[in-house]
């Protein structure tokens, strides 16, 4: 991805993450990788590819690659990543064989705002036309909510997740509210993280559907707080 550019807060003058070079290299390479807009991106697989959905502010991470781009071990961009997300500055979905990251609140401090709907891969147009329509709208999910229930820990009663955020559709710009939800999801990982370190009770995470319609994200956490964004 060449061309464009990013927004860089003089705020990040102050922030924790300036004050290792290391760190901020790997956080400056990140916030370059993020997607300005959003596209389909073809990923190997094993044997094969598969077309992924990569949102704005979100990237396909190998390790391998990142070492390379960035000049250092694998292993130190392992750390530096891992410590990314425990800052709560990156949120990573790993899959079987690549990681999708989000870099937190992209929408507040990257996005111009203009909203991108995900655009049928020219590779499955054909298999799609072919099917029936009423097994296409019956197996389709929007696109924000297959990114919700991904970052979301427990994955159960998908349909009534769904029919949950359906809901919420009626009354909430949803393309505003991923975001938000992404950080709480985040936010309560990390919280759940400390107290079961600290050897004190963690509840289960509820069905997604009882996560949303409970509007549990507005739920209040204490986390550490996060590093200013650049």
């Amino acid at each position: 991805m060449i061309g464009g550019y990013i927004k860089l807060y003089r705020k990040t003058l102050k922030s924790q993450v300036f004050q290792n070079e290391g760190l901020f290299k790997v956080w400056i390479w990140c916030l370059l990788k993020a997607n300005h807009e959003g596209q389909w991106v073809s990923v190997k697989t094993g044997k094969g590819n598969t077309e992924v959905w990569v949102g704005p502010g979100q990237f396909i991470y190998g390790r391998k690659t990142a070492a390379k781009e960035l000049k250092m071990k694998q292993p130190t961009v392992q750390k530096r990543m891992l410590k990314l997300k425990n800052m709560q500055n990156l949120i990573t979905q790993n899959k079987n064989h690549y990681s999708l990251v989000t870099v937190a609140s992209w929408d507040f401090y990257q996005s111009d705002n203009k909203k991108v709907s995900p655009k049928v891969s020219p590779r499955y147009q054909a298999s799609i036309t072919n099917k029936n329509v009423k097994n296409v709208k019956k197996d389709t999910y929007a696109q924000n909510f297959l990114t919700f229930y991904e970052a979301y820990p427990r994955h159960v009663a998908k349909k009534s997740a769904y029919r949950a955020w359906q809901s919420l559709e009626k009354s909430e710009d949803m393309e505003t509210l991923l975001p938000i939800l992404l950080d709480a999801i985040a936010k309560q990982e990390q919280a759940r993280a400390t107290a079961k370190a600290k050897g004190e009770f963690s509840p289960e995470w509820p069905y997604p559907a009882t996560w949303l319609n409970g509007r549990r994200w507005e739920d209040e956490v204490e986390v550490k707080k996060r590093w200013d964004h650049a």
